[in-house]
């Protein structure tokens, strides 16, 4: 086997397990063995587990960022010296998600299992996740968010996009589960429509009114 097959082996072994078990129950014995190799291999490819994972985080993580900064320069671009409207910025960093939680037109369950298990790591895995991945993203729409909503004060801006985001992550994480519950009616594989109707969801709980003010546009 080619090394560049062993390495991606590993990747696809290693979403498959982290998705089912994350990282404290992920073992590498089983993951190997999946994969058709061994723990040398592993070591060799990335050093660690910690580091197998996390290079797992950055293919996945990596691209939807970039399609989110992207995004919110053309929403700027859109908007010229004005503030950003709200539905813009949340599409933004809503929308992206989406061409990674569909595969062949159908929900990613792998990935949308994956969504989950990172916000209920360890707190050392889900920080240093988090540190490697986010800063730069988050500081660019919290500072946008800023300006669209300047009645609110900068924390309460940071505590309505941390409710934004835990939305996010929940939504996805429950996505593959409507389907079993009394929603049963929804249509599971449009997940762009759940991102849509996400996005004007917490648009209007972001305008929601603080201290006599009104939020947002």
């Amino acid at each position: 086997m080619e090394p560049g097959q062993t390495k991606e082996r590993l990747l696809q072994a290693a979403e498959q397990f982290y998705a089912e078990h994350g990282f404290e129950g992920t073992s590498m014995r089983e993951l190997t063995a999946a994969a058709g190799t061994n723990l040398a291999a592993v070591n060799y490819h990335f050093g660690s587990k910690k580091a197998l994972l996390m290079e797992l985080c950055r293919i996945r993580i990596e691209p939807i960022n970039q399609d989110r900064m992207e995004m919110l320069e053309a929403a700027r671009q859109k908007a010229g010296s004005a503030p950003i409207l709200l539905e813009d910025i949340f599409a933004a960093f809503f929308f992206p998600v989406g061409r990674q939680a569909l595969q062949d037109g159908k929900p990613n369950l792998t990935f949308l299992r994956m969504a989950g298990r990172l916000i209920s790591e360890n707190d050392e895995f889900y920080e240093e996740m988090v540190t490697a991945f986010f800063p730069v993203v988050v500081e660019a729409f919290l500072s946008e968010l800023e300006r669209t909503a300047p009645g609110l004060p900068p924390v309460e801006v940071r505590w309505r996009f941390h409710f934004a985001v835990s939305a996010l992550v929940g939504a996805l994480a429950q996505h593959h589960r409507m389907g079993s519950s009394k929603c049963s009616e929804l249509e599971l594989n449009d997940v762009e429509g759940m991102l849509r109707r996400l996005r004007d969801f917490v648009c209007a709980g972001f305008r929601a009114p603080y201290e006599g003010g009104e939020a947002g546009q």
